[in-house]
């Protein structure tokens, strides 16, 4: 509850409240404690500003717990996807793209945003033949989650922006 707490917090805006909670879930739990740093490398994602929390989610992203692994892998993939390196841009899509292939039949939403994600990517690569190919991915094998109804409601040829 308080990870969830954190997280509302954070996106709210209320960055020391959000934060402040994040630090004081303790270790007891294996599974909240790595929600919690999953959590404090999301803000780190989302400020622009990768850390330790990053660096560390990255280090040990395999030996998480199978239910916490879907989600860091999202949050990763999104960190490369935000680099102005190509190379690792590309490394984020193929990571993004372990989610509909790894995670597709447990987490169909965390599988739909991986979609998304790599499509946003492609676009801005301009490989729209790629950018297609995901798209259709998604409408065809994800079509009840929020990313897939986010790209039935834009133009055919509309990029998404995130």
């Amino acid at each position: 509850m308080r990870i969830y707490y954190a997280t509302l917090a954070l996106a709210a805006g209320e960055t020391e409240v959000g934060l402040k909670v994040l630090n004081g879930v303790s270790d007891k739990s294996r599974a909240v404690a790595e929600l919690r740093d999953i959590a404090l490398a999301q803000h780190e994602i989302q400020s622009g500003q990768a850390g330790s929390a990053l660096a560390k989610l990255e280090s040990r992203v395999e030996s998480l717990l199978p239910a916490n692994r879907p989600l860091a892998i999202y949050w990763l993939a999104h960190a490369k996807l935000a680099s102005t390196d190509e190379r690792i841009q590309r490394e984020g899509i193929l990571q993004a793209l372990h989610l509909p292939a790894l995670y597709g039949s447990s987490h169909a939403e965390l599988a739909g945003a991986g979609l998304y994600q790599a499509r946003a990517a492609f676009d801005k690569l301009n490989d729209s033949r790629s950018s297609a190919a995901v798209r259709k991915e998604l409408l065809l094998k994800f079509p009840q989650t929020f990313h897939a109804a986010k790209v039935r409601a834009e133009p055919d040829d509309a990029s998404p922006t995130r």
